[in-house]
């Protein structure tokens, strides 16, 4: 497993200047505090060779957000003023200089039903558990299942896709409830926007521009 409150810490105190990918985030990202309307257009984004993310926390503005690296199948993605988001085919598991708080990682109990094929996440079912500051909340519990609940079209940044809609309804072991998105594509599995829970920040919106494999 990776320690990701330690990779987190890393990238917060090294910065966007240490790999060509860190100085074209620096140069791209944009902080998550910026324009409501996406900073950029799909010609830009085609024209560059870096995977990126549209994010939005609370329904706030628009970030464009580049890949910082990859590592043991996470993502993590470094904004301008060194907020860090990660994912995990595409579910977001860590985060930090959200406001708010962070979660500090996610464990998973099954495997993460939403890596499989769209036709079998209709039920499915799973948990994981989740670290949260502040407040020292250490492995907390989300029993989650899925339903997919439409499919059709979804323009991302001046692009059309053919997506399923997934919703994920979770009850944390405090007794909350927890809901999340995930717009997937039915043919490859990948997850191109998310309305995703971030714990004390409140809830992340994620749009891929260009994913990992481009």
């Amino acid at each position: 497993m990776i320690r990701v409150a330690a990779a987190l810490t890393l990238l917060a105190l090294t910065g966007c200047g240490d790999s060509v990918v860190g100085r074209s985030a620096g140069a791209l990202a944009g902080s998550l505090f910026g324009d409501r309307r996406p900073p950029v257009t799909r010609a830009q984004v085609d024209e560059s060779p870096y995977a990126a993310i549209l994010v939005s926390v609370d329904g706030g503005k628009v970030a464009y957000v580049v890949l910082y690296g990859s590592v043991g199948g996470r993502q993590f993605w470094m904004a301008a003023d060194r907020t860090v988001l990660v994912t995990q085919g595409g579910r977001l598991v860590a985060t930090s200089g959200l406001a708010g708080g962070r979660i500090v990682d996610t464990w998973f109990g099954p495997p993460d039903p939403l890596v499989g094929p769209v036709e079998l996440l209709d039920g499915a079912a799973g948990w994981r558990q989740v670290d949260i500051q502040p407040g020292d909340v250490f492995g907390l519990r989300l029993d989650c299942t899925m339903q997919v609940t439409a499919r059709g079209p979804r323009i991302i940044l001046e692009r059309q896709y053919e997506l399923a809609t997934v919703e994920e309804r979770c009850r944390t072991s405090e007794g909350s409830a927890v809901t999340n998105r995930f717009w997937v594509d039915p043919r490859t599995g990948q997850v191109w926007a998310s309305d995703q829970w971030a714990g004390p920040a409140g809830r992340v919106r994620i749009e891929v521009v260009k994913p990992l494999s481009q």
